[in-house]
């Protein structure tokens, strides 16, 4: 299960120990909206480590998209696209090109490494198939890779602001447009300074 945030406050509560007697402690409190959320990705008694989250620039966000769309329609398709890929030694990119933009990115991000690698070993061939078969229909983007038995599975990070943190949402993004340039064949930040104007 993927952890989400959960939204505290940081502030006196009163418990209560094992004889009864009351003492004031200060404690991260969930705000009453992620109490179900807290509830189901906490346990009682166990110790988890708090990091507070930078909160992200909504303007980063909205730029980085204006960037990646701009950036994707300079993009070529068929054979010039995959004389690109041989050009940059990629040997991922999908046989009948990317299909929008939301590919693309999804593409990219795994391709950086942005990525949950999951690996598999299973008895024959037709269970790895069909496991890839079952993967693809739950995500339509992964990357996935059938040698003999055993299975490779790229899942792109979510870039979304409850899965993401600012530092790493703009290094992904950083990722994902650099190679976007690098393929367009326009310098690195080109994208960045034209999707600002857009966004």
């Amino acid at each position: 299960m993927r952890i989400l945030p959960v939204v505290c406050v940081w502030r006196q509560v009163e418990v209560v120990d094992g004889d009864g007697v009351a003492e004031h402690r200060m404690a991260m409190v969930p705000l009453a909206r992620y109490s179900n959320l807290a509830g189901r990705q906490y346990h009682a008694n166990e110790e988890y480590p708090l990091v507070p989250l930078e909160p992200r620039s909504r303007a980063s966000h909205s730029q980085y998209f204006a960037a990646l769309n701009d950036g994707f329609e300079s993009l070529p398709e068929g054979p010039q696209l995959a004389a690109i890929a041989k050009r940059l030694n990629i040997k991922t990119i999908p046989p009948s090109g990317f299909t929008d933009s939301e590919h693309f990115r999804k593409w990219a991000l795994c391709e950086t490494n942005w990525c949950d690698l999951l690996e598999f070993d299973f008895d024959s061939v037709k269970d790895a198939t069909t496991v890839a078969k079952l993967y693809r229909r739950a995500d339509t983007y992964a990357q996935i890779l059938v040698r003999g038995a055993h299975v490779t599975i790229k899942e792109a990070k979510s870039q979304s602001a409850a899965a993401m943190a600012k530092q790493p949402f703009e290094e992904s993004k950083r990722a994902v447009l650099d190679l976007l340039e690098t393929m367009i064949g326009v310098a690195k930040g080109t994208l960045n300074k034209e999707g600002g104007r857009a966004a």
